[in-house]
């Protein structure tokens, strides 16, 4: 209903005194604004004000992994990637398979990428997420000849850190592009997926009006090893899911593995696995939720001499700073 509640002033209430938050009348900014001001929010879809393009937009909101906030953008149901779509319309997590380009100008903090054997979220083989260095828009997802992407393979680049969210652990903190595929030309391949990503399109290997294939790979991944700061393509991964060089697949290790069990052309090593169909859902975040930072953002830690010290967590790059109690 709709509420006076200061002169001059108007707002909608509920009935039973729940929130309205994330109904059409009462947009959220983003998915963290619903886990800030929603306490018992749940998974699912949400109304949300897309202050980029200045309209209101229905989108599925996760609110529980890693603290909550992401954004559904991209369900697919095999491993091969270049037949994607991509549509103006919401993803659903039980839907079509397709890209949504309405979410294309919203800034991204992380991007998430979660693969499974079933339709079911429950039987998830491999679960990463992506913290961005640098924000940027949502397509602009895939770079090229900087952020520790080459000039000839671009790819998710950028990156400040890897975490496992099977495992909720930061896992590569060296790592920074995630190879999509080689470069043929700003209108094909990666320069396409970031055009889909904004306007609706076939798939990223075509031109308008042309069926005829001009891309044979594009891929995410990931590697937990240190040592390993690209992943994809010419580069063995902890986890694998798209094409390479004609070949589709998904590849992954036993949970919480931090080897490389993927070489290129969908081959497993050290005891990996490969399959062919799998269900993938991409997710972005645009900011932290505040609400689940500030019940951890200050800590105490005692070492083994029995000494108190406090710590605060850097909100952006969750690493643990000593505060200095002279100051």
């Amino acid at each position: 209903m709709c509420s006076k509640e200061e002169p001059n002033f108007y707002f909608w209430k509920s009935m039973d005194g729940s929130s309205t938050l994330g109904e059409y009348f009462d947009p959220a900014v983003d998915c963290s604004d619903v886990v800030d001001r929603v306490p018992d929010a749940t998974d699912g879809f949400y109304w949300i004000y897309l202050k980029e393009v200045k309209t209101v937009v229905k989108a599925w909101c996760d609110v529980t992994t890693d603290g909550g906030g992401y954004l559904l953008v991209a369900r697919k149901n095999d491993s091969v990637t270049w037949t994607v779509p991509s549509s103006k319309e919401t993803v659903d997590p039980f839907g079509k398979p397709h890209w949504s380009s309405i979410f294309g100008n919203m800034k991204m903090l992380d991007i998430r990428f979660q693969f499974s054997t079933t339709s079911e979220f429950k039987d998830t083989k491999a679960h990463w997420s992506f913290r961005l260095a640098n924000k940027r828009r949502f397509r602009e997802l895939l770079i090229r000849d900087r952020g520790g992407c080459t000039e000839h393979n671009p790819g998710i680049g950028d990156i400040a850190f890897v975490k496992d969210l099977q495992i909720e652990k930061i896992v590569n903190r060296n790592f920074h592009c995630s190879l999509f595929g080689g470069h043929l030309s700003p209108s094909i391949g990666w320069g396409m997926m970031n055009k889909c990503l904004q306007t609706p399109c076939a798939g990223f290997a075509f031109l308008p009006g042309i069926s005829l294939r001009l891309d044979d790979s594009g891929s995410f991944s990931y590697s937990a090893k240190d040592n390993f700061t690209r992943s994809g393509i010419w580069h063995s991964s902890t986890a694998f899911m798209g094409c390479s060089h004609g070949k589709c697949c998904a590849c992954y290790g036993p949970k919480g593995g931090t080897d490389n069990y993927c070489l290129k052309n969908c081959t497993a090593i050290n005891g990996g696995k490969v399959a062919k169909q799998v269900v993938t859902w991409v997710w972005i975040r645009s900011s932290l939720p505040k609400r689940v930072w500030r019940k951890c953002i200050d800590f105490t830690i005692t070492g083994q001499d029995g000494k108190v010290e406090n710590y605060r967590l850097d909100e952006e790059t969750g690493l643990k700073e000593k505060v200095n109690e002279n100051v």
